[in-house]
């Protein structure tokens, strides 16, 4: 049966099984078996699935004598991963609204620090000179100018 491809709905059914069979409660645990032995009676992609899940669980094993032997744990793991309805979707909402301040920054700031390193007047400006440079200009009418380091100007001339 390990050759078979399990559709992902059967994989979770497994899983919601398996943390079902793993209850506190020990009524609960005793309906989960007969549900779940049924369940793998319906469908031999049910039986193999759940003999995957067996094998996932087995190999979890070592992760459950970290927390003492408690099934919890291992429980909200499974019913997180493969039971999305029960859950709210915080974690797709938490990373969408991660991806759009990333974004939103990766816009923003280079905006921001270009904005401020050349505004649009200076941009604009008639004459300018970079920072550390001086700048003296004769201008149309005969009068001289001196730009000093990082400044801009307009000129307009009227009669």
């Amino acid at each position: 049966m390990a050759s078979l491809s399990i559709p992902d709905t059967v994989a979770a059914q497994a899983a919601d099984w398996t943390a079902r069979l793993s209850a506190a409660d020990p009524l609960e645990r005793d309906n989960a078996r007969a549900g779940f032995a049924a369940w793998q009676q319906q469908d031999p992609l049910h039986a193999a699935a759940a003999e995957r899940m067996q094998q996932v669980m087995d190999r979890m094993a070592s992760l459950r004598s970290a927390s003492g032997g408690h099934p919890g744990p291992a429980r909200a793991a499974f019913q997180a991963a493969f039971n999305p309805t029960k859950n709210p979707p915080t974690g797709r909402r938490s990373k969408r609204v991660a991806a759009v301040l990333a974004l939103v920054l990766a816009l923003v700031l280079p905006g921001w620090l270009v904005w401020q390193a050349y505004p649009p007047s200076y941009i604009a400006a008639d004459l300018r000179t970079g920072t550390g440079q001086w700048q003296t200009r004769t201008l149309a009418d005969g009068s001289r100018i001196t730009l000093g380091s990082g400044s801009a100007v307009n000129l307009h001339f009227d009669p």
